[in-house]
C-alpha cells in the first residue's frame, strides 16, 4: 500500500538490476517538495515487492531544474551527469515544471536520447504545449520541436500531469463563460438586454446577453507559459481555438466570438515578476489604473510561483470588490489557508483536487490521506503526476514482463496506456497515443463529466477547505460563491434578481431531496453546500425572505 513508509529502506546502489529514475524538478519549491515525496512513495511501494517485476529496484536520481535561480545551464549540466554515469545512468526522467528551463534541458536531453536511446521522459508539471505537441501550430519559437512534428527525436517525451496550456485555458475560460460570467455576476451587474445568442453546432450552449458588461482585470506573472493566456483573455490573436469555427482573429471582449464571451469586457491587464511581494503587487490593486480604480469585479490571475500567495493575501486583506478565478499553483495547497490566514476565501483556481477529493472513491482520497501520514502536509498537483508517472511505468514493464528493454521496445507499449489512475481514466493523445500528450475528453470544457478522463477541476476556499465547484454533477461539487461584501444576498438569491422571494424558495422545492447525480440536482438550491436540497436549504431562504438588494444591478 502507498501508504507504508520504508523510512529505513537502504539506497540501492548502481547495477544491472536496478532502474534509475531521475526526477527533475524546481528545487527549493513547493513544487519539487510534490516530485520528490511522491516519486518516494512509489518508489517505496513497488521496492517493498522487490523492485519492478518482483526482481529490479527501484533507484531515485535527484536533479535541479535550478528554476528558482533560473540557470537552465546548470540544469542541463546536472541532467547529463545523471545520464552519462557521472552520477547515475537513468533510464527515465519524471517531472520538469518551468518551461524555460524545461525547454533547454529537453534539446540537451534528446541530444543525449539520439546518440544513446535513453531516455524517456514523463513530464509532471509543465503545461506548455510546445514540449510535448504544439498542434501543429508553432507558436513558439523553434517550430518543429515536439511530438508531432519530429517524432524520431522527440518520441522520448511524454506528458502525465497536467493537461497542456490549451486545454487548461479552455477549461476555467468555460468556466467563466459559461457559469461564473453567465450566471452570477452578469446578473449581479448587469440588465438582460432581450439577446440570447442561441445554440449552435459551434456554440453548444444558449448564453443571455447583459448591459453593461462585467468589467475584468487581468493579472497573469510575466512568464512564457502565460503568454498565450493573456492574449486570447485580452482579444486579437488566433490560438488557442475555443470551439471550432470560430472566426480568427479572437475579438477582444464583449464580442460573442471572444473566449469570454458577450458579458465580460477588460477593463486591466498586469504582468508582475513572478517573485513580486506584497509591496510590488499594491499597485496593481491601488494604482490608478489599478483593479480598485476601474471598478473591476472578476480578476483573473495566473500565477506558479510565490506572487501569487502575495496576490492572494493582499486580494483578502483589501476585502477587494471583486472575485478572483484563475491559476495559482501555491493555493492548491491544502497549508494554504492556514499559511496566509484565510485571506484566500472566494478564491477559485485550476487544480487536480480538491480536499479529500474523492475522484475515483477508495483510490483519490486515499492517496490523499496517504501522503499526508508520510510527509505530514497535502499532496500539490505534481504529487500526483510523478506518483501516478512511475506506478504506470511499474505496470507497464510488468505487462511485458522482462527487463531490460530499449526504450524502442517501451515506448510504443507505453504509447498503448489505458489505465484508471489516481485522477480518472487515462490515455495518451492520437492515433495509438502517438502524441504523447494527455487525452482529455470534449466533457472536460462542460459542467458533467461523464467520460471520467482526466480533467482539471476547479475549486473555491470556502471555510478552509477546497471545494470543487466545476464539474458540477460529481457528489462533491458544490456551488461557487460570492463573497458577501459584494453582495450579501448571494448564496439565498437562487435567481440572482435582487430579492429573495418564493421564486427563490420555489426553485429550491423542485431541488428538494436531491444530491449530485440526481436528474433534479441543482447545485445552487443547496445554500449550505452540504451536498443534498433539503428543509435546511429552504429554511435559510425563508428566513430572508422578503430581503432586497439596496441597488439592483449592483454598481
Amino acid at each position: 500500500m502507498a501508504s507504508l513508509v520504508f523510512s529505513g529502506l537502504p539506497v540501492v546502489k548502481s547495477s544491472p538490476a536496478t532502474i534509475q529514475i531521475g526526477i527533475i524538478g524546481p528545487k527549493g519549491w513547493i513544487q519539487w517538495d510534490g516530485l520528490w515525496e511522491a516519486a518516494q512513495m512509489a518508489r517505496n511501494e513497488i521496492n517493498a515487492k522487490g523492485g519492478i517485476l518482483g526482481t529490479h529496484p527501484i533507484e531515485l536520481i535527484d536533479i535541479d531544474e535550478h528554476a528558482a535561480d533560473f540557470r537552465p545551464d546548470l540544469g542541463i549540466e546536472e541532467a547529463i551527469k545523471a545520464l552519462d554515469g557521472t552520477t547515475a545512468s537513468c533510464q527515465f526522467f519524471v517531472g520538469g515544471f518551468r518551461t524555460e528551463c524545461v525547454l533547454p534541458i529537453r534539446e540537451a536531453v534528446m541530444d543525449f536520447a539520439a546518440a544513446n536511446g535513453r531516455p524517456i521522459w514523463f513530464i509532471a508539471g509543465a503545461a506548455t504545449n510546445e514540449l510535448i505537441d504544439c498542434g501543429g501550430a508553432g507558436h513558439m519559437p523553434g517550430t518543429g520541436t515536439c511530438v508531432r512534428c519530429n517524432y524520431a527525436r522527440y518520441k522520448y517525451m511524454f506528458r502525465v500531469t497536467p493537461m497542456n496550456s490549451t486545454i487548461l485555458f479552455k477549461q476555467f475560460a468555460m468556466f467563466l463563460r459559461t457559469y461564473v460570467l453567465l450566471k452570477k455576476l452578469a446578473p449581479m451587474y448587469g440588465n438582460y438586454t432581450g439577446v440570447t445568442i442561441p445554440i449552435t453546432p459551434t456554440h453548444p450552449y444558449e448564453e443571455k446577453v447583459y448591459s453593461p458588461k462585467v468589467k475584468t482585470y487581468i493579472v497573469a506573472e510575466n512568464l512564457v507559459w502565460c503568454d498565450i493566456m493573456v492574449k486570447c483573455l485580452v482579444g486579437n490573436v488566433t490560438y488557442p481555438y475555443l470551439y471550432p469555427g470560430v472566426p480568427n482573429p479572437y475579438p477582444p471582449p464583449p464580442s460573442p466570438y471572444s473566449v469570454l464571451g458577450p458579458n465580460a469586457i477588460i477593463v486591466g491587464e498586469k504582468r508582475p515578476s513572478a517573485t513580486a511581494t506584497t509591496t510590488d503587487l499594491l499597485p496593481v490593486f491601488a494604482g490608478a489604473d489599478g483593479i480598485d480604480a476601474t471598478g473591476a469585479r472578476l480578476i483573473i490571475h495566473i500565477f506558479s510561483a510565490i506572487a501569487g500567495t502575495n496576490f492572494i493575501t493582499l486580494y483578502g486583506e483589501r476585502d477587494t470588490n471583486a472575485v478572483p478565478v484563475g491559476i495559482n499553483v501555491e493555493s492548491q495547497m491544502q497549508e494554504f489557508w492556514t499559511a496566509v490566514g484565510g485571506k484566500c476565501e472566494y478564491e477559485s483556481f485550476l487544480a487536480s483536487v480538491g480536499t479529500k477529493t474523492p475522484i475515483v472513491p477508495g483510490v483519490t482520497d486515499r492517496f490523499w490521506e496517504d501522503y499526508k501520514g508520510n510527509w505530514t502536509h497535502c499532496p500539490i498537483y505534481t504529487a500526483w503526476g510523478a506518483y501516478d508517472a512511475i506506478i504506470a511505468l511499474n505496470e507497464t514493464i510488468g505487462a511485458i514482463g522482462t527487463w531490460p528493454l530499449t526504450c524502442g521496445q517501451l515506448i510504443p507499449e507505453i504509447e498503448k496506456t489505458s489505465r484508471t489512475g489516481i485522477l480518472g481514466r487515462f490515455r495518451y493523445t492520437g492515433a495509438n497515443g502517438a502524441l504523447h500528450d494527455v487525452y482529455s475528453a470534449l466533457d472536460c470544457l462542460s459542467p458533467t463529466w461523464p467520460s471520467g478522463y482526466v480533467r482539471a477541476l476547479i475549486p473555491q476556499w470556502q471555510a478552509g477547505e477546497m471545494k470543487i465547484t466545476w464539474p458540477q454533477d460529481r457528489s462533491y461539487s458544490r456551488k461557487f460563491r460570492i463573497p458577501p461584501w459584494m453582495y450579501d444576498l448571494a448564496d439565498w438569491d437562487l435567481n440572482f434578481d435582487g430579492i429573495i422571494d418564493i421564486e427563490d424558495i420555489y426553485r429550491c422545492a423542485l431541488a428538494y431531496g436531491s444530491v449530485p447525480g440526481h436528474e433534479r440536482w441543482d447545485l445552487e438550491s443547496d445554500v449550505n453546500t452540504d451536498g443534498i436540497v433539503d428543509i435546511e436549504d429552504i429554511y435559510s431562504i425563508a428566513l430572508r425572505y422578503g430581503r432586497i438588494a439596496p441597488k439592483w444591478p449592483l454598481p
